[in-house]
Order: C-alpha cells, then structure tokens, then sequence
C-alpha cells in the first residue's frame, strides 16, 4: 500500500464509525462530498467503515442452516416459515411449487464482495408457528386486506453452498386464512397472529415467553430471512434495553425480510421476541451497494415486540402447549419442582403412543401422561419416574383422544427435549 494510501486510511480513522456511514448516507452514487471527505472516493470510505464495525458490533454473524451442527438451533429454525406473496408462488401441477425468486446481488444492486451475493431472495416477511394452525408475525407484514394472498411457506433455505431449495412440496406451504388479532404502533408493540387454511402437521411448534420479561444482557439469537433471503441464523447477541413494555431491543444481525422473524432466548430456546425494526442499512460504493452493521455505539438496535403483547390469545397463563407427533419440543425448567405442560391432541386407539424425555445430565426429569384431563404429580395414568435425566413411557391407548403430559424437575433444573410418536401396535 502506498504511503498516500496509508495516510488517507490512517485519516479516515479518526473519524467515528457514525460519522463515516452518515457521510456514506449523504452521498449520491458516484459522487463525491465536499468537507473532510471531499478527497475520499465511496469505496475507501466503506472498507475503514467495515474494518471499525467489526471491531465495535462484532462480525457478521449470520449463517445458513447447512452450516449450524447446533440441534437446539435447529429445532428452532423447523418452526419458521417464509411469507411470499401468492403470485410469486408457482404451482407446477405435479404437488410441489416454485417460488419465484431473484438473484440477491442483482436486485439489491450489491458489490461483488457481499455476503450471500449469489443466493436467491423473495420472501418480503418471516414468521414461526406458535400452534398447530397459527402463525405469529409482524403487524405490519399482514392484515385483514391481504391475508388471503400470502403464503407461509416452509423449507425456503439453501441445501448447500450453491443449491437453494425452491421446489417446495405443497403441502410445505399454507394459505392465510385470517388475522386473529394484529397490532401494528410505529415506535411500539407491532404485531399478527394469523390462522392458517389448514393445520401444520409436520413443524414443530414453538415454546414462547407468556408471562414475566427477559433480562438486560441475555443471549439473544433470530433465525428468519434476512432481505428476503433463505433461511439464516444469527448469534452473538444481547438484549441492550428492555425498559420499554412493549418491547425489547437487542443488537442482532437483522435486515429487511427480517421482519415477523421469532428472536429466541439462547439459553432456554423459548421465543422472546418478534423482530420488528431495526437500523441495519446499505450504503453506496462507487455504484454499488455494501452492507453496514450499525454501530452499537451510537445506533438504536433492533426493536423486538414481547411475545407477552400476544400471549393472552393463547388461554390460561400456564396452559399445556400443544405438541405434534414426530417433532421434538426444547425447553427449558428453571427451577426443582418446576414443570411444564403439553398435550397431543387426537390420538387414535389401536397405536402405540411413545413419549421420551431427554434431560439434563446429572438432573432427575420425571414424567407423567394421562387421557383427557392435565397430568399432575399425584394423579396420572402412566409416569417415567427413575433417577435418571431421561425417561419414556409407552401407552396403548383404548379411545380415540388427547394425552396430556406434564414434564416435573424432580431433582435440578435445565433444558430438556420431549418427542412424542405413535407405531402400530402390530409391531410388539
């Protein structure tokens, strides 16, 4: 490098990372200010920005599916879905669509150098199933208008590094019936639950946060689809402020198509938040766009509705989450003696019906099922009840009905995943 160069650089690091991307803001394509930076062509500006972001926000931390080997972050992701318009959703007659989708770099006008340059972007909201046929979402994303003309779609995400993955089966993708209930405040609580044409039958439903608040400082991670994008998960992140009542805000990696995306408690998996806004943006570079990380120094972070604006939609404060046959269910119990409460609905006599509980090491999970009515304690039909972390119970149900399972820390405390399927009963 040159020493004119070194010293450019070195000038342009005097500057604080806010003034540097508000100059970048200011700029139209192509042209250069007067002032301080009247002599520093866009793209200089944009590399000192980006080496300083990195340093003060952290790296950019968002991550495809196929790279995550974390399966509390993938069981996670089953219950997000992507919200494409229906016109951009192509049936090809055969059971499975094709969603009509763009290329990233082209339609965002992005630089060579950016990240997922070369991926297929479509989906203009995201959103995650908080019960068999309901989705959760941002107010602003849906209303009673134009429901019926989106499609929740799941499995938009890349198989590798190269392959997207946009023939979806049909019965991946789900109509909007109607809003149940919406709110939608510019600076506060901004929020939909909208029911679907027909009940999920295959994703997992997720736990989220119905009563209390997080706390300043807790891990917070957000998997959605960022500009559109597939599927991607990002980490390394905190809850900032949590003063407001609406909402918190945290410093996550979060663009446009964000939107509607469920912001997870790293350490107990349960849904905290729905990304709302935030202050990611694009700045020009000689012609081209380049992502910017907003500082944390002087940006405001990403506003993410409480999941407690919504909760009162979903009965009694503790009451039993519905769970699906085949999807494994992660949460955590906070304290001995604490539970937790789910029930299967419509289970057919004349199956097996086989519930595991996988526990914390060195902890002592019990479990307790019964038919028709809430599993406690001290009344249940069938219980796993040893000393170990892990327990299972098999039943061979008599009617047609609902199991109701109560997950009980009798000794310690921690993250658990529960699973609950059926076999013929031909197959003792």
């Amino acid at each position: 490098m040159s020493d004119g160069k070194n010293d450019l650089i070195k000038k342009l690091n005097s500057f604080e990372a806010d003034q540097l991307l508000g100059e970048l803001k200011s700029r139209p394509k192509k042209v250069r200010s007067s002032g301080p930076f009247q002599d520093v062509d866009s793209a200089t500006i944009a590399k000192v920005l980006k080496d300083k972001q990195k340093a003060i926000y952290g790296v950019d931390d968002r991550k495809d599916l196929f790279l995550v080997d974390d399966q509390g972050i993938l069981n996670d992701a089953d219950c997000v879905v992507s919200l494409f318009q229906n016109r951009e959703v192509v049936d090809n007659g055969d059971g499975t669509s094709t969603l009509a989708v763009k290329n990233f770099g082209t339609e965002y006008n992005l630089c060579n150098n950016e990240r997922f340059r070369e991926q297929p972007t479509g989906a203009f909201c995201s959103g995650f199933l908080v019960a068999p046929d309901l989705v959760a979402t941002a107010g602003h994303c849906v209303n009673p208008s134009n429901v019926t003309n989106i499609l929740f779609v799941f499995g938009f995400r890349m198989v590798d590094e190269t392959t997207p993955h946009t023939n979806i089966d049909n019965n991946e993708i789900y109509r909007g019936l109607k809003v149940i209930d919406r709110k939608e405040i510019s600076d506060g609580s901004d929020w939909a639950v909208v029911k679907l044409e027909r009940a999920v039958a295959n994703h997992r439903i997720t736990d989220f946060r119905r009563t209390g608040i997080i706390q300043n400082n807790q891990a917070v991670h957000v998997i959605g689809h960022p500009c559109g994008l597939p599927t991607k998960f990002a980490g390394g992140a905190r809850v900032r402020d949590n003063t407001s009542g609406e909402f918190f805000v945290a410093n996550l990696d979060t663009y446009g198509g964000n939107s509607g995306s469920p912001v997870f408690n790293s350490d107990t998996h349960q849904v905290e938040g729905i990304l709302v806004r935030g202050a990611t943006d694009f700045a020009s570079s000689n012609g081209c766009d380049v992502s910017l990380v907003c500082p944390s120094s002087g940006c405001r972070g990403e506003d993410c509705t409480k999941t407690t604006e919504f909760s009162y939609l979903f009965g009694q404060e503790n009451g039993p989450e519905v769970i699906l046959l085949d999807t494994t269910i992660s949460s955590m119990l906070p304290d001995k003696d604490s539970i937790k409460e789910y029930v299967i609905k419509g289970i057919e006599s004349g199956k097996k019906l086989i519930i595991n509980l996988e526990g914390p090491e060195g902890q002592d999970f019990d479990l307790y099922v019964k038919f028709g009515s809430l599993a406690k304690v001290d009344d249940w039909d069938s219980r796993g009840y040893t000393s170990d972390p892990n327990e299972e119970v098999t039943i061979d149900p008599t009617e047609q009905g609902d199991y109701y399972i109560t997950v009980h820390a009798f000794a310690g405390k921690g993250n658990f995943n529960l699973k609950a399927n059926t076999m013929s009963s031909e197959n003792d």
